[in-house]
């Protein structure tokens, strides 16, 4: 396998450390802001609806993927700390700033130009531009109308997990559009 410093990785690179693919989103302070590539674990923000990541149950889980990797060989030192701004949606800076390791990526992190960008190659354009490809490979009509229509109800019960974590109806709506797009493709069952 290719080694590099993991400094020199380019934006939207994917890059593997202690058995985890990331993908490159910033470099800072010397160091890099890197995303997952993939999910670990299915968790709800918060079960009581508290909104202040410094509170939140979330924290339980960032710090159950610390262990989780310290367990696969990080050291305390590999991560750098990171000053995250927890401004809410209405410009307020209620819930001030929060200094952690692992965390969740922030809405001010998505307003970085070249955060927007690569929320835009993986959860929006990126997605909807392959599956228009897939499409249009398989000889579909209307390619790209076809892959909103299949997209964009899978992008909504994204953002609604996101508020909400795995729930018995999104699961139910999921399977539903799953059956309905099949069956518009002419698939079985």
């Amino acid at each position: 396998m290719k080694s590099i410093e993991l400094r020199k990785v380019p934006c939207g690179e994917t890059f593997t450390v202690f058995g985890e693919e990331y993908v490159v989103l910033d470099h800072v302070d010397g160091g890099v802001l890197s995303i997952r590539k993939g999910i670990w674990k299915k968790a709800v923000f918060d079960r009581s609806g508290n909104s202040n990541l410094v509170q939140a149950d979330m924290r339980e889980a960032l710090a159950e993927y610390s262990d989780f990797l310290k367990s696969k060989g990080m050291k305390d030192d590999d991560l750098l700390v990171q000053h995250i701004d927890l401004k809410a949606t209405d410009g307020t800076r209620v819930y001030g700033y929060l200094d952690s390791t692992v965390a969740l990526l922030t809405l001010e992190q998505y307003r970085d130009a070249e955060m927007a960008q690569l929320y835009q190659q993986y959860l929006c354009a990126g997605p909807l531009g392959y599956l228009s490809d897939l499409f249009a490979s398989l000889g579909y009509d209307q390619p790209q109308e076809r892959a909103l229509t299949f997209y964009a109800p899978m992008f909504f019960l994204y953002s609604v997990y996101d508020g909400q974590g795995d729930t018995p109806l999104l699961q139910q709506l999921l399977n539903a559009h799953w059956a309905k797009m099949w069956a518009q493709m002419g698939g079985e069952g």
